[in-house]
């Protein structure tokens, strides 16, 4: 029978990617091992999942589970699947299909089969899913950035962060005392610091390049890092060639991937229930400010820069703060389809030209200190601010801001931090939209909760 892992999910992947032929699948091994995983998603961030029996189909696959588990499947006359376990209900549009694990070029994700499921082999296939999903909807994906399954672990007792989001995600779920390593950057909370300060924690390396060997020696049960940064995907080659579990989260360039990261973690540490009340909460407090703000008219344009040179630069749309402006009620000022007045849309953290700040005229600058912050610091760089800088609306309406220490990592670091940064630019933007009203001074580091109220415990 089936070995089965009981999953329930809080979050569903949203990745607009363009998936490789699925032809390349069903013709030859797919590069990931031991992923032979088979998934029922029910929607609403609500999923079982398991391990398929040697050689299996995805037919005889998803009846096994439903064996296991007590389920009744219900077929159409097609022979295609019409309910799992009485879903969905009457009324509800949405239908089931059988997905596979395809590769784009940056992302794992999910592509719908229309073949006959009984010539799919799950050990040939890899990764399946049985989704209940409306139309362009896909399940959600069971693998990390790498490929590789995070279903099945055993759960962790002691765990090495890569970066400093990995340090705050796996925190957040309550896990901190099994946080054995970390880069030299990981300083939140900032009991992470002090017991790296005092060796309770041992420092691994460089966010860029974790040492292996000290990691080695530290024998971890769960090393943790990023996808963007290729020191990580290579030190997690060597890891699990030594036989030791490693998860490469998403690069977290918008609220979903932070959301998938951070269910991700609490899985593969072996607490799925904690992977979702975490991940929910996280929605939900998100979702607060952006309905408190649903019926603001007027919508800034917002510039956030790492510096105050006159080419600085700047969070581009695809970046994680950049998707948080939304739901503060807010855009992008280097977004093109929100500010024609810009040559070009900038994507992912770039360096602009003067010029563009003057042709994007924000409405709010934030800029980002690597420097702490003070109020003579901020007098500083205001006198001392380009003059392009100051031909913006948000210089002349004194909408310049700058945000440090604790304030300016979680505005760049996509982590479990992203309510707070959202109701904390919310109340920026539009503080009297807020039943209590808090005004956010130009100038904000360790103290920005502060200025939030529903996310500051999380």
């Amino acid at each position: 029978m089936m070995k089965l892992i009981h999953i329930k999910l809080i979050v569903s992947l949203a990745l607009v990617v363009t998936g490789i032929s699925l032809g390349l699948y069903l013709t030859h091994e797919p590069p990931m091992k031991d992923n032979d995983t088979i998934t029922i998603d029910f929607g609403d961030y609500n999923i079982v999942g398991g391990l398929a029996d040697k050689d299996s189909n995805a037919s005889e696959a998803l009846v096994s589970m439903c064996s296991d588990l007590g389920y009744t499947v219900e077929y159409n006359p097609d022979g295609s699947v019409k309910t799992v376990n009485g879903l969905p209900d009457v009324g509800d549009h949405r239908t089931w299909g059988l997905y596979l694990l395809v590769q784009s070029d940056t992302h794992w994700v999910w592509e719908k089969y229309n073949g006959n499921p009984d010539e799919v082999k799950i050990s040939a296939e890899a990764s399946v899913s049985w989704g209940l999903c409306e139309e362009g909807k896909t399940p959600t994906v069971t693998v990390d950035a790498t490929g590789v399954s995070y279903y099945g672990l055993k759960a962790a007792q002691t765990i090495v962060c890569l970066a400093p989001s990995c340090t705050e995600t796996v925190c957040e779920l309550g896990y901190e005392d099994k946080i054995i390593g970390t880069d030299r950057y990981s300083n939140y909370p900032i009991s992470i610091q002090q017991k790296r300060d005092k060796g309770i924690i041992t420092e691994v390396g460089s966010y860029t390049s974790p040492n292996f060997e000290i990691i080695v020696q530290l024998h971890p049960d769960l090393v943790i890092g990023i996808s963007s940064q290729n020191g990580h995907i290579k030190t997690a080659e060597k890891l699990r060639a030594v036989g030791i579990n490693v998860l490469i989260t998403g690069d977290g360039e918008d609220l979903q991937t932070v959301y998938d990261n951070t269910y991700m973690c609490g899985v593969a540490i072996g607490d799925t229930a904690k992977a979702k009340s975490v991940t929910l909460e996280l929605k939900e407090q998100v979702e607060t400010t952006a309905a408190t703000l649903q019926n603001v008219i007027n919508h800034p344009s917002i510039m956030v820069a790492l510096s105050d040179d006159k080419a600085p630069w700047v969070a581009g749309i695809n970046t994680y703060v950049s998707d948080i402006y939304g739901k503060a009620g807010a855009v992008n000022t280097f977004d093109k389809s929100k500010n024609p007045s810009i040559a070009e849309t900038v994507d992912g953290w770039r360096q602009i030209t003067s010029e563009s700040i003057v042709q994007g005229n924000p409405q709010y600058i934030i800029v980002i200190s690597a420097f702490g912050v003070s109020e003579d610091k901020y007098n500083t760089m205001m006198a001392n601010l380009p003059n392009e800088w100051k031909a913006t609306d948000a210089y002349k309406n004194g909408d310049v801001y700058l945000v440090g220490d604790s304030a300016g990592d979680m505005m760049s670091r996509p982590s479990t931090r992203l309510a707070q940064l959202t109701e904390f630019l919310g109340r920026m933007f539009h503080e009297d939209y807020f039943s209590e009203v808090i005004h956010v001074p130009k100038y904000v580091g360790d103290d920005y909760t502060d200025y939030i109220t529903y996310s500051k415990e999380l």
